[in-house]
């Protein structure tokens, strides 16, 4: 009886140690991923962050291959900005990202800055900092209203 309880004992150990041991490995396992993950984040960030160049920045992600309505509002937005440039004295960069061409940069950009709808613009301080997005329905005043008070601030 005596070895009995023993050989119990020892088993009932031996699967308590396996099991651990399982638990430390899953938790490294968790570890890395997690660390593989904001290695990624990270590479990301500086392979698209936004450079200013202390202009108010406005970002278009555009959608060529995407169906009629997509397409032509964003041909109309582009249209749209070069008006803006060339009609204001107002210190812009403008950058258009097309999904057709530049798919991973233009998904990242649109998850980092929860864009829900293409074309959308992005409108950016002079030091980086996003103030607006516009989605699918960009209008002329409403670009206009944001970049005075962007210009305002400086």
């Amino acid at each position: 009886m005596k070895i009995r309880n023993i050989l119990i004992f020892s088993l009932t150990l031996l699967s308590c140690f396996i099991l651990l041991t399982q638990c430390i490995k899953n938790d490294n396992f968790q570890k890395e991923e997690i660390k593989n993950a904001e290695a990624d984040q990270d590479e990301n960030i500086q392979k698209y962050q936004i450079i200013t160049e202390n202009k108010i920045y406005l970002l278009l992600l555009v959608a060529s291959n995407s169906c009629e309505c997509t397409v032509e509002r964003g041909k109309e937005v582009e249209v749209l900005l070069k008006e803006i440039e060339t009609e204001n004295n107002i210190e812009i960069k403008t950058d258009v990202f097309d999904f057709a061409i530049e798919e991973e940069k233009v998904e990242y950009l649109a998850d980092y800055y929860e864009v829900g709808f293409l074309p959308a613009l992005l409108l950016f301080s002079k030091d980086g900092v996003l103030s607006n997005k516009l989605e699918f329905d960009i209008n002329k005043k409403d670009i206009m209203e944001v970049l005075k008070i962007l210009n305002e601030k400086g």
